[in-house]
């Protein structure tokens, strides 16, 4: 029976003297199609810009180019060695100016520069110093540059590189699946330390503007400060256990602060909270913990995004 597939356009760049490493990446590409895009379903079309150009008028050559690139292709794979060409006359763009244009598109770039070794009739220092100071400006702040010593290798390493970018992927549709499907919050990790701290918030931002989460728990003091603070996004604010409601005073404090469920302290007796529920309009919830996984939050949406976020050069 036929299953669709998604497919994925990609543009492979390189000056004159990286051509030959072309077919290269090409033979990556078909080893992903047939192996893990194959088991995925998903497939890579790899295109060399020279073929992809087509003729158009209504406006300077450049900025129609510019205008194909943005609009048919998803990702850039580009190949440095010994040749800038954004210091010589190309026919379409240079490499350099085809990997800006991405960026500017939010195009999901996989870059490499080849530390082979050539003749010295074929290394122009000049160039060489272009290409580093390119590298350095916009791939390695970017975390989308490696080095590789031969053809071989740059094989390798792409084909490691699309793996690992496709199984980010889809981990993250899914996790916009769960949050489409299922009431998903953001469990705050209690204690955070201040070397964390802004680290922790930023991935709390990223999560709620990327994310349709439908609510906060907040394991902190400092968490309360997240109460109002994403207007319009209409998430709930639930009392973590970590906060240790005890009494009325607390959870009627904490509703007044725009908390809409509190937890139950797990050192308040049962009594306690049998009490506690009627002198309070905050609605309580009691924890029970026991699975480890629930003990540690095995699964927690914000852990999980703090690691693949850090993976280099995916674009979440």
């Amino acid at each position: 029976m036929p299953q669709d597939t998604t497919t994925y356009d990609l543009l492979i760049v390189g000056p004159v003297d990286t051509e030959k490493c072309f077919v290269y990446i090409k033979s990556a590409i078909e080893r992903f199609n047939t192996g893990v895009g194959k088991e995925k379903r998903i497939t890579i079309i790899g295109q060399e810009l020279k073929g992809i150009i087509y003729a158009e008028s209504g406006g300077k050559g450049e900025t129609l180019i510019q205008k194909q690139i943005s609009e048919k292709f998803d990702m850039v794979t580009a190949i440095f060695w010994n040749v800038d060409d954004s210091l010589a006359a190309v026919p379409y763009l240079s490499t350099a100016k085809v990997i800006e244009l991405a960026l500017k598109s939010d195009k999901q770039i996989f870059a490499y520069v080849l530390d082979e070794k050539a003749a010295m009739s074929e290394i122009n220092l000049r160039d060489l110093g272009s290409i580093r100071t390119f590298q350095e400006q916009y791939l390695e702040n970017s975390g989308i540059s490696f080095t590789v010593k031969d053809e071989h290798e740059l094989e390798e390493q792409f084909l490691n590189d699309l793996q690992l970018f496709f199984q980010t992927l889809i981990r993250i549709k899914l996790l916009h699946e769960l949050c489409r499907r299922y009431r998903v919050c953001v469990y705050m990790p209690p204690m955070i330390y201040e070397r964390n701290c802004e680290t922790v918030y930023d991935k709390v931002d990223g999560i709620v503007k990327d994310y349709a989460i439908k609510g906060i728990v907040l394991s902190n003091v400092s968490d309360l400060m997240l109460i109002g603070k994403y207007a319009g996004k209409g998430l709930e604010y639930i009392s973590g256990n970590h906060l240790h409601i005890y009494n009325h005073f607390t959870a009627d404090s904490l509703r007044k602060m725009g908390v809409q469920m509190g937890t139950y302290s797990l050192e308040l007796p049962f009594d306690g909270c049998a009490e506690l529920k009627e002198n309070t309009s905050l609605p309580m919830q009691q924890i029970v913990f026991g699975h480890p996984d629930l003990m540690h939050m095995k699964y927690c949406l914000l852990s999980w995004c703090l690691h693949w976020c850090q993976t280099p050069g995916t674009k979440l």
